[in-house]
């Protein structure tokens, strides 16, 4: 899943910040742990936890400080992380 947002830019160059979240199908115990502690509190209404990272990328050369082209090249960024690192999946955050 891929989506974006502009978080700051300079002359020539911006950053993006990506989240990762584990797929669907990956098991990963401390989203059981943190929806448990949820219902405990008394947020019994919560169906489901994930909990991901981010990565914040600096620099992206855009040679007109365009975004549209900032975005083009977050997204094959992504597209690579995501065929290296298949459990994960990555959006970029808008």
């Amino acid at each position: 899943m891929i989506g974006c947002s502009e978080l700051t830019h300079s002359l020539h160059t911006m950053k993006v910040k990506i989240t990762i979240l584990p797929k669907k199908a990956t098991v990963n115990p401390a989203d059981k742990v943190v929806m448990e502690a949820l219902h405990h509190l008394g947020y019994t209404q919560v169906a489901g936890v994930h909990m991901g990272r981010y990565l914040l990328i600096e620099g992206i050369d855009t040679s007109a400080n365009d975004w549209e082209n900032c975005l083009a090249k977050a997204l094959l960024m992504t597209g690579h992380l995501s065929e290296v690192m298949e459990t994960w999946k990555f959006e970029i955050v808008e």
